[in-house]
């Protein structure tokens, strides 16, 4: 009974009551109520020296964390860069992009395609930064004289593991310091070649999305300064053919939603956060040449 002012009211329950069965089959409507893009892409970034993640004074400050970790810029999650542990994924999808930013990465501007006519205005300008050292960036002069710059960047969609079953959709981005492992990565894609499941003495080079690597740091230093490298170390293939079913049933179940967040990918339904995702470069100057990642 409530009471409603001066008038008591009487609830009557004539429906069924919900029950666990009910609840169980109300299974995945949270996930359907929320767009594909609505969900954030987290990114997963080495952390450096000058990180805004290692500063306790800084808003992002992420206890913990320290030069040469991996952490997820959404969920503060941190690993060990060292080789023998990292992080493993298998990556989904590879974009290569140009992202245009404010002169500094102050502000994200736009993702344009690497073949987008803005490309053409592209003029080569030197800076200085706050060391004093000089910086050959990208630069976009528009009407009114403000400026901005264009940054060459590889995207990669992955599945990152937490153990050998659930796993995040993530992503990492590679640019100008991490240009040598980029094109290392792609190629080693490209080229690697696994049996034929069903032509004998046959290899073939499967997609993307059907190898798993581990991913770690490696310190850099040269006269410009010095930072933390990508790493990758092939792990396996994924095994959708074994004779083991357990294993098949894994395997095929991770290649399925692969595929599936790939597709996503390629309708556009999956958006990456540059604002959130890309911090300032840890390396001295922006490589000014274009296709360094496709080679």
């Amino acid at each position: 009974m409530k009471k409603l002012g001066e008038q008591n009211v009487i609830v009557k329950r004539e429906e069924t009551l919900p029950t666990v069965s009910t609840l169980v089959g109300l299974a995945g409507e949270t996930s359907e109520e929320f767009k594909v893009t609505d969900l954030p892409r987290p990114a997963v970034r080495i952390a450096h020296f000058m990180s805004p993640h290692i500063i306790p004074e800084n808003e992002k400050y992420i206890e913990g964390l320290k030069p040469g970790m991996i952490f997820n810029t959404g969920t503060g999650d941190m690993w060990s860069g060292d080789e023998d542990k990292g992080i493993v994924i298998l990556p989904v999808k590879y974009l290569a992009k140009e992202i245009e930013w404010l002169l500094g990465r102050e502000g994200f501007v736009a993702e344009h395609e690497v073949n987008d006519p803005i490309t053409k205005r592209v003029e080569i300008e030197e800076f200085k930064d706050e060391k004093g050292q000089v910086k050959k960036l990208r630069v976009i002069n528009h009407p009114g004289g403000s400026k901005t710059m264009l940054v060459h960047t590889a995207v990669y969609h992955c599945f990152l593991f937490r153990d050998g079953f659930s796993y995040d959709e993530i992503v990492i981005d590679m640019t100008s310091s991490q240009w040598s492992t980029a094109r290392d990565w792609n190629l080693f894609l490209r080229k690697h070649l696994i049996d034929h499941p069903e032509i004998a003495d046959t290899k073939f080079n499967p997609p993307i999305y059907y190898n798993l690597f581990r991913l770690y740091t490696k310190y850099k230093e040269s006269t410009k300064g010095n930072w933390y490298l990508w790493k990758f170390k092939f792990m396996q293939s994924l095994e959708i053919d074994s004779k083991d079913k357990a294993t098949a049933d894994t395997h095929q179940s991770i290649f399925g939603a692969a595929l599936k967040h790939r597709k996503q990918i390629e309708d556009g339904r999956v958006k990456v956060d540059y604002s959130s995702t890309t911090e300032e470069n840890p390396a001295p100057e922006q490589p000014t040449s274009k296709g360094a990642f496709d080679r």
